[in-house]
């Protein structure tokens, strides 16, 4: 059952959501509307587990009914279509021994959320006969494809049964897995791409693949909190989080990125392409539940505003920071901005710029580097 109710902006939005696409995929998209997984002959593989899985939690949220209905009308048919043997995927028994079977972990995942939301109790043993069903399966047909480069999902509904019914056939589940598919870690240990690659795979696209890595890292780790079962999985590390470049270096100073900072981009109306731009006398306060008074930190004055109807929109960020900015000469390679500036050299005069944060605006800035000759906070507080 879902404990924790959204109020306020946050409800706002998840009400947009609802009278948009996510809310009405299933009444104008053939993919969902008439998938293999309801019986129909339209694709039957990713877009109705991907949609479910926020379409479900979306509908109990907002306690919406009609969409509570229509989510329990998919999962009706899908649990229907289930074989006693606990194949669950739309495929015929002649096409299981060339069956991709990352759709079971997809659709497995679903069927966690909409146990959590709904507390329907025929989740649980389909669930495990799913999985007693894929650990036979693999026994004789190997992950290949998506199953094996995306094998970790499927940790996801392990770890959910395994919470609930702590069996050692699920534990050895998991470590099949992880021995069928890849291991990101040899991949990035013989790295053989150093530049994007036209029309490349998975394999040949260095942020694609650092997200994977991140993520098997993130559900497979022994420390996750409120776990009550410890897992043969190494922990996240808290550097796995910084800013991937296209080359897979990080930028300097950004490995805590994501952990800590208020993430600010540059108001602009349209799209205009910027060289850069950086602070002249600070750099972004480092913190994620408060924001600095400008006394400590007089490089930024922070505006808060009314919370309106679209909070995460340019026109109405919920606050706003000012401060001194200059252009500096970063270009462009590849379509996007090298790993580090030219040089750091002002091209003009400072200019007063309004800065919102990272997810209301089209032009998103993580790090914004002190230019040459500017002082960093630190160098200002031991004057002060």
């Amino acid at each position: 059952a879902i404990e924790i109710m959204p109020e306020g902006c946050l409800y706002k939005q998840l009400l947009i959501q609802a009278k948009g696409l996510n809310g009405n995929l299933d009444k104008v998209w053939p993919d969902i509307r008439d998938s293999k997984w309801i019986g129909g002959s339209a694709e039957g593989r990713e877009r109705v587990p991907y949609w479910l899985d926020g379409f479900m939690p979306l509908a109990w949220l907002l306690r919406d009914e009609d969409m509570q209905k229509r989510a329990r009308t998919y999962i009706d048919a899908i649990l229907e279509r289930q074989e006693e043997d606990g194949w669950i995927c739309p495929c015929g028994r002649q096409e299981r021994h060339g069956y991709d079977v990352w759709a079971v972990f997809l659709i497995c995942k679903v069927l966690t959320v909409y146990g959590d939301c709904s507390g329907d109790k025929r989740v649980e043993p389909a669930i495990e006969k799913a999985l007693r069903n894929l650990n036979r399966h693999i026994e004789t047909d190997t992950l290949f494809n998506w199953g094996m480069c995306r094998w970790y999902e499927c940790l996801i509904p392990i770890y959910w049964l395994y919470e609930r019914k702590p069996k050692d056939w699920l534990l050895q589940l998991a470590a099949k897995l992880q021995a069928e598919g890849l291991s990101y870690k040899k991949l990035f240990e013989n790295w053989q791409f150093t530049e994007p690659v036209k029309q490349g795979g998975e394999l040949s696209h260095p942020c694609g693949e650092s997200r994977h890595g991140i993520k098997i890292r993130g559900v497979s780790g022994k420390n996750r909190r409120k776990r009550r079962h410890t897992t043969p999985f190494p922990p996240l590390s808290h550097r796995t989080c910084g800013l991937i470049s296209t080359t897979s270096r990080p930028i300097r100073r950004s490995a805590h990125t994501f952990q800590r900072t208020i993430l600010c981009s540059r108001q602009t109306a349209g799209n205009p392409i910027y060289s850069a731009l950086s602070p002249i006398s600070g750099a972004v306060p480092q913190t994620s539940a408060r924001a600095f008074p400008s006394s400590l930190y007089p490089a930024f004055a922070l505006e808060r505003h009314p919370i309106g109807e679209m909070p995460f929109s340019p026109e109405e960020p919920p606050v706003s920071l000012y401060t001194d900015l200059c252009e500096i000469d970063w270009r462009m390679e590849n379509g996007i901005c090298k790993a580090e500036p030219e040089n750091r050299k002002p091209l003009g005069a400072d200019q007063r710029k309004k800065l919102i944060p990272y997810g209301c605006t089209n032009l998103r800035m993580t790090e914004m580097p002190l230019a040459d000759g500017s002082e960093s906070i630190e160098q200002k507080e031991k004057k002060a």
